[in-house]
């Protein structure tokens, strides 16, 4: 991706109509300023960032933008002979192990510098982590650093230290509500400012209380709570209940708060991983904590609660910030993978290829009245580039290969399913119009972005389309981040095949947005498992039993 053109390879360029399947007014526009942007590509300019990246820096820097992921069961403390004896202790010996872990690991290696129109990530030169403790309304306690031990040593007890601490701590609980995009603007200028202030005309002084700052500012940030001791049916409940991450908000500019849940025996430890999507996104960090179990060791397998038959029973629902929320719930895939298994089986052909699980969310979900004229949007992998993870993303709108009077509606899915593999693999090689949008739009101000937001609000919708998806096959629980074009929602969904506590398996799908939005994807994912035998008609093919489906007409009655 990205490089210089050349004239002869001009008419190898994809054709970024492509990006649009309804044309609007404002798309002739858009595609004026492409085209000039594409010239200016012939001419030799080149992106210093990915598209992606650049994409990410300007509209998610929100609260809500961040996304999580849980890691669950693990040994507080495998090389400690006994137990910890107390809360403080237990808390102190996580903090330790969990800083002397990431002393040794590359994966967390960012922090994230905030501007007026954009945020930019940035490399940490040291791998601090800050323990917070806060009190049931999020205002900050008390901030304890553990120092990266192969960094020049720090003084505890220095009094320039202890007021820088005590600063910080007023600053964040005076801008605790304050939306991130402004907070974190204010928060290191008024850093800056307090730093000259102290020094007065002493040079050194400010160099050295700012340097502070940053280590502070930039380092992982890890919260504890415990839960109450119980049954296991108590535990289980207590376990998977979402964070409220308005109160354990990250208080500086690092890429990774830990918001650490013990069991009421102090045995195991429940890590949710809030992530600030700016420096990374959600595969290389769900590999980050896979590795991270591993090492740490697991005490039993993770049991998810039994699915419900409604999945408005079970669902959590926490303020994420910005007037966004997310909502969380347990859902049974098993129908939707014994459907994928069928065509895989006999219809792979007429696919041009294999049957995605998302694929099949998108198709279910689009037959809903609300989604009926929306345009996904899926993350992909697409790689290594310079030693980075590199996402790219692939479109599409699943009601434009079906008809209302089709006779044959597997057939339409075949042909959907077979477009989307093909955006699949281009996706996948850097190759395709989306990526060529998102090679050109590195090439603008950060201005230009929020320009464009205001005069082609409905192209971009078009070319990014209004309703998110993403999947990550190995994480526990993935919440999803919001983002400022999804204007649908966004669904997010972990692995399909946790084992729940009635001998089952169900997945976490997490929906990100306002309440309307979340109220829309909560009613298209319940009829999904119910209806998608017959959205394919598959019922003489594939035939389903009330135990194998657990949302049928007769019992939503």
């Amino acid at each position: 991706m990205g490089g210089k053109y050349s004239w002869k390879k001009l008419k190898y360029l994809p054709p970024m109509r492509r990006l649009f399947d309804r044309w609007v007014p404002e798309a002739l526009t858009m595609m004026g300023a492409i085209k000039f942007l594409q010239f200016l590509r012939l001419l030799g300019v080149k992106a210093t960032v990915n598209g992606w990246r650049k994409v990410t820096s300007i509209f998610l820097r929100g609260e809500s933008s961040k996304f999580v992921l849980g890691c669950f069961r693990l040994k507080p403390d495998a090389g400690a002979l006994f137990a910890a004896p107390n809360k403080e202790i237990a808390a102190s010996r996580l903090a330790a192990k969990l800083a002397a872990y990431l002393r040794v690991s590359d994966d967390i290696d960012y922090w994230v510098e905030p501007g007026r129109l954009a945020f930019v990530r940035r490399r940490r030169r040291f791998r601090d982590l800050l323990y917070v403790e806060v009190d049931q309304f999020g205002m900050i306690v008390k901030l304890k650093p553990y120092w990266d031990g192969l960094s020049r040593e720090l003084e505890s007890a220095s009094p320039i230290l202890e007021e820088t601490l005590e600063f910080i701590k007023y600053q964040c609980n005076k801008m605790h509500n304050k939306p991130e995009q402004v907070r974190a603007v204010v928060l290191l200028e008024a850093m800056k400012t307090w730093a000259r202030r102290q020094s007065r005309f002493y040079y050194f002084g400010r160099r050295r209380r700012m340097y502070l700052v940053h280590r502070i500012l930039n380092a992982t940030v890890l919260f504890c709570e415990f839960m109450p001791s119980g049954d296991e049916k108590n535990l289980l409940r207590e376990r998977f209940q979402m964070p409220d991450f308005s109160r354990y908000r990250i208080p500086g500019l690092g890429m990774l708060g830990v918001m650490a849940r013990f069991t009421g025996d102090l045995k195991e430890v429940d890590l949710w991983c809030q992530f600030n999507h700016v420096a990374t996104d959600g595969l290389p960090m769900q590999e980050f904590l896979t590795r991270l179990k591993s090492d740490w060791g697991s005490v039993d397998k993770v049991v998810f609660p039994a699915t419900q038959e409604n999945i408005l029973s079970n669902m959590q629902l926490r303020y994420a910030g910005e007037g966004n929320f997310r909502a969380l719930f347990f859902a049974d895939f098993e129908p939707l993978l014994a459907v994928r298994r069928y065509l895989n089986e006999h219809y792979q052909q007429a696919m041009g290829g294999k049957a995605a699980v998302a694929g099949l969310i998108m198709w279910g979900v689009s037959r809903h009245d609300i989604f009926a004229r929306q345009k996904f949007l899926l993350p992909v992998d697409a790689g290594m580039l310079d030693n980075d993870r590199i996402l790219n993303l692939m479109m599409i709108r699943p009601r434009q290969f079906a008809h209302e009077n089709s006779k044959s509606p597997l057939e339409d899915y075949c042909r959907f399913q077979k477009e989307m593999n093909l955006r699949l693999e281009q996706a996948r090689t850097g190759r395709g119009a989306v990526s060529e949008f998102l090679e050109l739009c590195a090439l603008m101000h950060p201005f230009f972005y929020h320009l464009a937001r205001k005069i082609w609000p409905r192209a971009l919708d078009e070319v990014l389309g209004t309703a998110g998806l993403s999947l990550l096959r190995d994480a526990e629980i993935f919440i999803a981040p919001k983002t400022e074009f999804q204007s649908c929602g966004f669904i997010a969904v972990g692995n399909l095949k946790i084992p729940t506590d009635d001998n089952r398996t169900a997945a976490a799908v997490s929906i990100a947005g306002s309440r309307k939005q979340i109220r829309s994807c909560l009613e298209a994912m319940r009829s999904l498992p119910r209806d998608l035998v017959g959205m394919l008609d598959l019922q003489d093919k594939l035939p389903i039993t009330d135990s194998e489906m657990p949302l049928t007409a007769e019992k939503l009655k």
